[in-house]
């Protein structure tokens, strides 16, 4: 075999030999496999009727039907790597830049050379180098062939229930704390929440701690320790962020925000230097906080809510008469930066308009702080969602934004590698969202629901794309998003709630339209439409730009508004949510740079 790397030439020399048994061969991959059965016969838990195989080539049409791994674990049947490819014979050899891999199809060596020649009829890889051996179990799992991911059998299923290290509890006589909201910085554990009455007793003041670690070996923590000790009055309730040793249990400090009525810690959010943790308090509540940093003050109006700076404090006070959001900015020992109330022009009398709530936020590596959340109009109860920038130095507002018909389930993450924020959200059917571009149209009667995510420049709070999927459910859930790992590219992973009641399928390729390269080429005077989706650009390290058009000599470039723009659905990705009535959440996974569906998953 010659192989050819970056104008090198290296001669391989491979020994294929179709009987070899890998020695030393993988047991498992963590995957199972689907399976054919004679059409005559009807499948049972008899080990005889079915014949595990990779995929559903391996079936004959004119004699035998195929079954899913799913429809297999449904009656109660599992194929294992070790059950096909007549497992532990060695499978085809991939040779891609000095790394070998198994394959079993020439797409799994596309950018590589097969160290050994395809089965003339099939096509198949079925034979490989004996000195690099590759098995059935070095395979991964695959959704296109009908596998499925095996659950490892030490996680949480059903009723069991899990083995934990150590647990951390509150203990007082008249308090209970809530935890919302968690992250992890280093090797400490932050809890965000809310230390809420049980009984009020007569004292005067009242002590809350946390206890900690209760294990196997010490279930009463007997040689466990204590949070230092919180005394407030017995009228006060506060916002609580904690702090335990993820390694050990141990409890180690307590950050409380005293206030005069409820108040509750929604989003908390973390980089390598600060907390945001945001929430709301109660119409006429005040919030008194210690602040080291900068203290903005704000007017009180005919009851509208104000900030008021004193003797270290920054004292936040509700609206009178509405619920009022409130975001604040720490470092990692509990020193406040500043809080603010987001969103205050909201009303503009003393018979407000709105109340508001912050859902979740994120902070670059600025400390610059981005938060979402919506407003509830008090009479008609119409909502309106929000999302906000904040200067990390005093939380004064960068950008602004609302979306109008919106929902209340909202997420939001900052992407420092692409310089943008994803936000999720919910909107009803039959509304239009104008800032975001979208219609939720939906031409099937049940949908009761379109769920979001959209991908917000950092910079400017403009919306670069925005995606969504058909919900059939009436409840409004939080989904969530999250960037990708380096290593798996530049995706961004968004779930939406939306199924639990109808069986039923929603298309992927819905939103904005694609931009991409206008332009005449191969010396022709016939113009060439290239759009940003095109595999020619698959390597492109960020969006498309007419700089891109250019080196690629394709033209000039054309924005995602333009004539010339691919509508969505002519993406033709074929990623779905195939939504069951047991499946609520779908996982999905898109291309930062383009928005472009990869793939839906919807839970079992």
């Amino acid at each position: 075999v010659i192989i050819v790397v970056a104008q090198v030439i290296s001669i391989v020399n491979a020994n294929c030999d179709s009987t070899y048994q890998d020695p030393n061969p993988a047991t498992s991959n963590g995957c199972f496999y689907p399976a054919c059965t004679p059409t005559t016969v009807a499948v049972t838990t008899s080990a005889d009727d079915i014949t595990c195989v990779h995929d559903s080539s391996f079936c004959d049409d004119r004699t035998e039907r195929f079954i899913t791994a799913s429809e297999l674990s449904a009656i109660g049947r599992i194929c294992t790597c070790k059950d096909i490819l007549s497992y532990p014979q060695i499978i085809g050899t991939c040779l891609t830049h000095a790394s070998f891999s198994p394959m079993l199809y020439q797409e799994d060596c596309s950018e590589g050379n097969p160290l050994c020649e395809a089965d003339e009829t099939t096509g198949k890889y079925l034979v490989g180098d004996t000195s690099v051996p590759f098995t059935a179990c070095d395979l991964t799992c695959d959704s296109k062939w009908d596998h499925r991911v095996a659950i490892p059998q030490d996680t949480y299923k059903g009723c069991s229930f899990p083995n934990f290290d150590w647990t951390v509890a509150s203990r007082s006589e008249f308090k209970t704390m809530h935890g919302n909201r968690y992250g992890i910085i280093d090797d400490t554990l932050y809890i965000g929440g809310t230390i809420k009455h049980i009984d009020r007793g007569e004292l005067s003041s009242i002590l809350a701690i946390l206890q900690g670690p209760f294990t196997k070996s010490d279930p009463i923590s007997l040689y466990g320790t204590e949070s230092p000790l919180v005394v407030f009055g017995h009228t006060d309730l506060l916002c609580t962020v904690a702090s335990v040793n993820k390694n050990t249990g141990k409890p180690m400090t307590i950050f409380n925000i005293k206030g005069t009525k409820e108040c509750t810690i929604n989003a908390m959010a973390f980089n390598e230097k600060y907390i945001v943790a945001g929430g709301y308090h109660t119409a006429g509540g005040q919030l008194f906080v210690d602040n080291t940093g900068t203290c903005t003050y704000a007017n009180d109006t005919l009851g509208d809510a104000s900030a008021m700076c004193k003797d270290g404090q920054t004292i936040l006070k509700a609206h009178d008469r509405a619920d009022t959001a409130f975001v604040l900015l720490m470092d990692l020992d509990s020193n406040v930066r500043w809080a603010i109330q987001p969103w205050l022009a909201i009303t503009e009398s003393s018979e407000p308009s709105y109340s508001a709530y912050v859902t979740d936020s994120s902070v670059d590596i600025y400390g610059d702080v981005y938060i979402t959340g919506y407003r509830v109009d008090l009479k008609s109860k119409a909502t309106v969602a929000m999302i906000s920038k904040h200067f990390g130095n005093d939380g004064s507002i960068l950008w602004e934004m609302e979306f109008a018909d919106a929902g209340d389930s909202l997420r939001v993450v900052q992407d420092a590698s692409e310089e943008n924020v994803y936000v999720t959200l919910q909107v009803p059917a039959s509304s239009t969202t104008e800032v975001l571009g979208i219609t939720c149209d939906p031409l099937v009667q049940t949908v009761t629901m379109c769920s979001i995510l959209a991908q917000i420049s950092a910079e400017t709070g403009s919306v670069q794309w925005a995606r969504y999927a058909y919900g059939f459910s009436d409840e409004s859930k939080y989904g969530d998003v999250r960037p990708a790992h380096p290593d798996d590219g530049p995706y961004i992973y968004a779930s939406f709630y939306g199924g639990g009641v109808h069986q039923s399928s929603s298309e992927l390729d819905q939103g904005t339209s694609y931009s991409g390269c206008r332009g005449t080429g191969d010396g022709t005077t016939e113009e060439k439409i290239t759009d940003e989706i095109d595999p020619i650009f698959d390597n492109s390290l960020g969006p498309l730009t007419d700089t891109g058009c250019r080196m690629k000599g394709l033209g000039t470039y054309f924005n995602r508004k333009s004539q010339y723009a691919l509508p969505a659905k002519f993406a033709n990705t074929q990623a779905q949510c195939n939504w069951t009535k047991e499946g609520d959440y779908c996982l999905v996974k898109y291309h930062k740079h383009t928005g472009l569906p990869i793939w839906g998953s919807v839970t079992p």
